[in-house]
């Protein structure tokens, strides 16, 4: 992990070499709205990870579905174009829930204002999925606990997050892609949250975990979005130390 960097926006100078946590963020008001319609087009991306969830937690149209942090409802949306099961999808924004019933009103996901930490519906769900906001959570261990009492015996997490193990040249190429400085002092303040791979295996305890990193989308899911990928100019599938993906399986063994 390259720890040496001059990487800042907006007065914020990113430091990978320790985690420097920020509030668990309810995104409110203006900035709510201006983080519905924000113009870094999140489509792609939604598309293949909707995919990767249903290749590696092979679920059914039969599956009941959590996604917690869901912000705008996009990923939800597009995981219910895929497999078509019962998805919900909750966030602590009310205005962001609001802009997501709207936004897809006519699906059959349902969108809750609700905040993990107080989460109902125990043992209730075959997957608990996550997008782009575990580093939130300010007690990591705390969060992978809760999300584990939602599921099912045998059930499922899968988390896409951000990681701080990335490249130092991945980091700026994705920085300079971002149009508005706010929005660039917001990616750099996410990932300095955010966790090494190491951070996050401890932080599952003894649950099986099983880390994807770097990031890679099987041929199959590429192969189906090969029209999207082709257009796009960000290709921000192609940055493989910048994310990772964890599946968590609810009742495994101990990691050898």
């Amino acid at each position: 992990m390259n720890t040496t960097t001059s990487v800042s926006a907006e007065g914020f100078t990113l430091q990978l070499s320790r985690r420097v946590l920020e509030p668990e963020e309810v995104i409110s008001g203006e900035e709510a709205k201006a983080y519905a319609n924000r113009r870094d087009n999140r489509t792609l991306s939604s598309k293949l990870i909707a995919t990767d969830i249903v290749e590696k937690l092979s679920l059914t149209p039969a599956s009941n579905v959590l996604e917690v942090a869901c912000g705008p409802g996009q990923l939800a949306y597009e995981l219910w174009k895929v497999v078509g099961c019962s998805i919900m999808a909750t966030d602590g924004s009310p205005e962001l829930i609001e802009a997501a019933t709207d936004r897809y009103k006519e699906t059959p996901i349902r969108f809750v204002t609700e905040n993990l930490h107080s989460h109902t519906g125990k043992e209730e769900y075959d997957a608990v999925i996550c997008k782009d906001s575990f580093h939130y959570f300010f007690d990591s261990e705390k969060a992978v606990a809760e999300m584990l009492s939602l599921l099912k015996p045998g059930g499922k997490i899968y988390i896409f997050d951000l990681c701080r193990n990335v490249r130092i040249e991945e980091v700026e190429y994705r920085l300079s892609s971002i149009q508005a400085s706010h929005e660039q002092m917001r990616f750099l303040r996410s990932l300095n949250a955010s966790l090494t791979v190491q951070e996050f295996e401890e932080a599952c305890g003894s649950a099986k975990v099983s880390v994807f990193y770097p990031l890679g989308f099987s041929q199959e899911n590429l192969k189906a979005h090969e029209t999207e990928i082709g257009a796009d100019v960000v290709k921000e599938f192609q940055l493989s130390s910048l994310f990772s993906v964890y599946v968590i399986e609810k009742g495994g063994v101990n990691r050898e």
